[in-house]
């Protein structure tokens, strides 16, 4: 991807519309990004990144803070760029999210985000997300790579340089996805987890099945074996407990056998007993059931002759329900209803007479409403008149309404012409106060544009020196640890010298003790295996307090650990020195440079103070200077409202000058109307009987109610008179009917009682009082009846039951149970005790029978889990880097490190040329130590010295070269690894500051070959000397009304 133009409009610090022709570089080359700090270098990359993703360069920045204050409001923020990708052209256009004030009238607006894309076949795609999804296809790339591929953005030369293994493998994480092989390792961790957790559960069921296994009192060996496994949990001797238990089960289950056959026998001898028992309790049995029917016979015999009084009353009491009972009802019946019609005549007798006053009152009423006859015409007549004058109160309230409209119009006319009037007074006084203004604060922008330079070159200055106060704290703590280096150095110094005299006098006693031991052995005339000399005159002794070989190994061995670490502590100190001497030579030059003077102090701690005051003389300049800004700026804010109001005065006084002098015209045109509509609503008021329409209407309403009320009142009259007639005479022909059923009904009632006296006579009865008392209910009649069957059926069934149990105990005596009771008790206690013994032996044989089998098969269980923890674990403990003894370098680590060796590579290139071949970075091999997970750590090989150390012991400007040429080699790997895209653009932010001339020189030198390709370079930067190397450059120019951009060619 190259871009050939790229267009901003309202779009951060440019104001208007903002264009660069890229094309007029030729499509190649180095370019300069130049400009005061804040003018909008660095948003010319941010306007392409936006184009094409959506998204700005800076973490800080988001979309809907793109759009320019210094914007007019009718300004569109949008960025145009046109760009050229594999030898075909593309225009995207995008605008963000951004709210604006409104173009007329007061609040504001939201204009919505949206971009279109045109392919090379003049298709186009539109929609905010689809573009950069299209884009995204296009180039190959995401936002992220494309970030670090085209942009080495400003504060962040330095992060992938110094980062540690774990910060740079986050950085690699998140630009080559291999978060995948993390997620392999986290899932290996898993199962090592899951697996060991099994194995300890199944360890835990073993020792919680021998935990429940049941043991005898006398199996004294196994309940300690037992307890000893649980003590110890110790799962190896499971075997153990298993033989143990099989002997166990297979005592239990002869045991058992024994007592299945003792209960046997108990069982026959109880079935015997038990068998003697049941017959002599039956014999006792019979003769009880005798002794007790007898008792109840003699009862029976005592209730004899209350049962004959029961069958006598019942015989009465059925005669008195069923003959005399029905016509003692019917007599009732009629009696009753003499007595009700009866009543009644003497009830209508009063309703006829009450009902003939009425109907003379009501004739009275109804001639009184017919004689008012002569009224209901008047009303009617007066209705009708004031029904046909109604319409012309209408006209005349509604030339009333019209008329009042007008005069209306016209008050509020005069109060627009006066307020108008007044209005114009009150802005051409205000007028006035506003070019007064004006004029006092015309030379606020100079002042403001001197505040912000001088403000800018405060800032610098303090940046210069927090750097200085770092590198002098820095070499403060390279002091401090020099000394600890020394200090260690020369201890283990020390104890190489201490080691290597003991080792040296331990050596010599050891061999003149070996010497005493052969000199021992030795006999004249035979020679010495030395020597070989036969004559022996100073044979050597046996010394004493000579080491043994094993402790002389232990010397030679403590010997050289002491060599070996002497040794690491001279190259650790070497190191040291070195960094500390390249170090403090840097720091001496920044303070030289940053705090002019000549003579540094050697104190650190003096160095930070001088240096604390000039930020703190610094920081007290800036505070007056923001303030001092604040003002201005609030000074520049109220003129520049002051001229927009001026602007908005005079139209508005111009308008109203208009207003007023329409508003007359219209005064005059409806007054004439006005006294038009007065005469007519005056003559047309004079014919009217009324007042008003309101006053008609109620008239009229009233007149209506009054004649329906006469006519109401007539035809209630009417209908009140025909109803009581008509209801008199209902009750005469009533009266006549009930007085004839009077008289049939007293017939009636002679006659039933007739028959209820004869019935009673016939069955036997005195009187109605003797009736009385044999009358039952019927219920009562069937309960007597069941009582006296009750008792003849028990006679017949105890007479019966007698003559049974007589003929059973016939020749039979009463037994004694007693003796069988006790033999069968005796044998009882046997057989639960038997059967107790029984039921524990079996639970425990059952119990520890399952247990064996559960601890068979989980013992299996735990032997298969244990194998595939041990595979898993060796698994995990690989990828993880977690193996004892060796590299702590983890799976994802190991990808991480393919893809870093192929970023040195491509970085070496360059780094090479840029320091003169001084310098090669390298990845370290060898972690520290052993306890730490690395591969990821960077070192420096420096060829002038042949020595590898820490890339944090390079120079400020080294450490610049050293990332630049890290962040190209990351960005050509994650170009070919991408798929081969191809960002044919770059751009390098700032950080060139910190370069002597020379390495200057070798940077622009190492960034025009890289540009000499199909390639553009752009260098974002204020370093006065890039200015004079770079003669193509882009100026951005920073102003109070915000910021322009040019295009210097040589």
């Amino acid at each position: 991807m190259k871009p050939l133009k790229i267009t901003m409009s309202a779009f951060c610090p440019f104001p208007g519309v903002a264009e660069i022709d890229f094309s007029k570089f030729g499509g190649l080359g180095l370019f300069l990004i130049s400009g005061n700090t804040g003018a909008g270098k660095t948003t010319i990359f941010d306007a392409i990144a936006f184009a094409l993703f959506g998204q700005a360069s800076g973490s800080d920045r988001t979309p809907e803070t793109l759009r320019s204050d210094f914007a007019s409001p009718e300004a569109k923020t949008f960025v145009e760029l046109v760009f050229t990708h594999k030898g075909k052209q593309y225009t995207v256009t995008r605008k963000p999210r951004y709210e604006r004030p409104k173009i007329s009238g007061k609040g504001t607006t939201i204009e919505n985000p949206d971009a279109e894309l045109i392919l090379p076949d003049g298709s186009v795609v539109s929609g905010y997300r689809e573009v950069s999804n299209r884009i995204a296809e296009i180039l190959g790339i995401t936002y992220p790579q494309f970030k670090l591929t085209a942009m080495i953005a400003q504060g962040e030369f330095r992060q992938l340089l110094f980062a540690d293994s774990r910060e740079r493998a986050e950085i690699f994480r998140r630009l080559f996805q291999t978060d995948l092989f993390s997620a392999t390792q986290k899932v290996l961790k898993e199962l090592e987890k899951e697996a060991k957790e099994q194995c300890d559960e199944s360890r835990r069921r073993i020792l919680q099945h021998i935990g429940s296994i049941q043991c005898p009192d006398d199996n004294v060996e196994m309940s300690a074996q037992i307890e000893s496994v649980l003590d110890d949990q110790n799962i190896h001797r499971t075997e153990d407990i298993l033989n143990l238990l099989a002997l166990q089960n297979e005592a239990d289950k002869n045991l058992m056998h024994g007592l299945r056959e003792d209960l046997s026998r108990l069982d026959r001898e109880s079935a015997e007993i038990i068998a003697q028992i049941a017959k002599a309790e039956h014999i006792n049995k019979l003769f009880k059931a005798l002794d007790s029917a007898k008792a109840e016979k003699s009862g029976l015999d005592l209730q004899k002759e209350d049962m004959l009084a029961l069958e006598s009353r019942i015989s009465n009491a059925e005669k008195a329900l069923y003959n005399v009972f029905p016509l003692q009802a019917l007599y009732l019946r009629e009696k009753e209803n003499v007595k009700i019609l009866f009543e009644s005549i003497g009830r209508l007798d009063d309703e006829i007479a009450s009902s003939q006053e009425k109907l003379d009152s009501l004739r009275k009423t109804l001639d009184d409403e017919q004689n008012r006859e002569p009224m209901r015409e008047a009303l009617s007549s007066d209705v009708s008149q004031l029904e046909k004058e109604l319409p012309l109160y209408l006209d005349a309230d509604r030339l009333e309404k019209e008329c009042s409209n007008l005069r209306a119009k016209l008050n509020e006319l005069n109060e627009t012409i006066n307020r108008q009037i007044s209005l114009v007074g009150k802005y051409r006084l205000e007028k006035d106060d506003l070019a007064e203004r004006l004029r006092k604060t015309e030379s606020y922008e100079t002042q403001y544009v001197q505040c912000l330079n001088t403000i800018d070159n405060l800032n610098r200055t303090v940046k210069e020196l927090d750097s200085l106060k770092s590198e002098v704290l820095n070499v403060r703590q390279l002091k401090y640890q020099h000394r600890i280096f020394k200090e260690r150095y020369e201890k283990a110094e020390e104890d190489y010298r201490r080691s290597a005299r003991l080792l040296e006098e331990s050596e010599t006693a050891y061999n003149r003790e070996r010497a005493g031991i052969m000199a021992a052995k030795l006999a004249d005339g035979e020679p010495c295996p030395v020597c070989g000399s036969t004559v022996h005159p100073r044979k050597a002794v046996i010394t004493t307090g000579a080491p043994g070989e094993e402790e002389l190994k232990l010397l030679k061995s403590r010997y050289e650990k002491c060599l070996r670490e002497m040794q690491e502590g001279s190259r650790i100190l070497g190191e040291k020195t070195a960094e500390l001497n390249t170090s403090v030579n840097h720091m001496l030059g920044a303070c030289r440079s940053v705090l002019r003077i000549e003579s540094v102090p050697d104190d650190t701690d003096i160095l930070l103070g001088m240096i604390g005051k000039r930020i703190a003389e610094c920081d007290e300049k800036l505070s007056e200077l923001r303030a001092a800004e604040q003002d201005l700026k609030a000074g520049l804010d109220e003129r520049y409202k002051c001229q927009e109001r001026l602007k908005e005065i005079e139209l508005a006084e111009a308008e109203l000058t208009g207003a007023i002098s329409e508003a007359n015209e219209e005064k005059s045109s409806l007054s004439s109307a006005l006294g038009t509509m007065e005469g007519r609503l005056q003559a047309l008021s004079g014919s009217l009987s009324c007042k008003s329409l309101a006053e008609a209407e109620e008239s009229l309403r009233k007149k209506k109610h009054q004649l329906a009320m006469l006519k109401d009142a007539l035809k209630k009259a009417e209908e009140d008179y025909i109803n009581a007639s008509n209801d008199l005479q209902a009750a005469k022909t009533l009266l006549e009917d009930i007085r004839k059923r009077y008289d049939e009904a007293v017939i009636s009632e002679s006659e039933a009682f007739e028959k209820y006296s004869e019935s009673m006579a016939a069955c036997g009865f005195k009187d109605e009082e003797d009736y009385t008392a044999a009358l039952m209910d019927e219920s009562e009649v069937k309960l007597s009846k069941e009582k006296l069957q009750l008792y003849r059926d028990s006679m017949n069934s105890i007479d019966s039951e007698l003559r049974r149990l007589e003929a059973e105990t016939a020749g039979l005596e009463p037994q004694d149970v007693s003796l069988l009771e006790d033999m069968k008790n005796r044998i009882s206690v046997e057989k639960d005790k038997a059967d107790q013994t029984l039921r524990s032996v079996t639970a425990r044989y059952l119990s520890n029978q399952r247990t064996e089998n559960s601890i068979r098969q989980e013992n299996e269980k735990r032997k298969e889990l244990e194998n595939d923890f041990l595979l898993i674990s060796s698994l995990s403990k690989t990828a993880n880097g977690e193996l004892p003894g060796r590299q702590k370098i983890a799976f994802e680590q190991y990808v991480q490190a393919y893809y870093f060796n192929h970023i040195l590579d491509a970085a070496n290139t360059r780094l090479g040329s840029m320091t003169g071949n001084r310098y090669t970075l390298i990845r370290r091999e060898e972690p520290e130590n052993l306890r730490s997970q690395t591969g990821l750590d960077l070192d420096v090989l420096d060829h002038y010295t042949g020595k590898i150390r820490t890339v944090k012991t390079l120079s400020g400007g080294e450490s610049f070269i050293a990332s630049l040429a890290l962040a190209l080699g990351l960005a050509d790997v994650i170009q070919s690894h991408a798929g081969g895209i191809e960002i044919e653009m770059m751009f390098i932010d700032e950080g060139f500051g910190s370069l002597d001339p020379q390495s200057l020189e070798l940077a622009v030198r190492a960034l025009n070959t890289l540009a000499s390709g199909n390639c553009i370079i752009g260098v974002i930067s204020h370093v006065a000397e890039l200015k004079e190397r770079i003669d193509r450059q882009i100026v951005v120019s920073k102003g109070i009304n915000g910021s322009t951009v040019s295009i210097q060619l040589p």
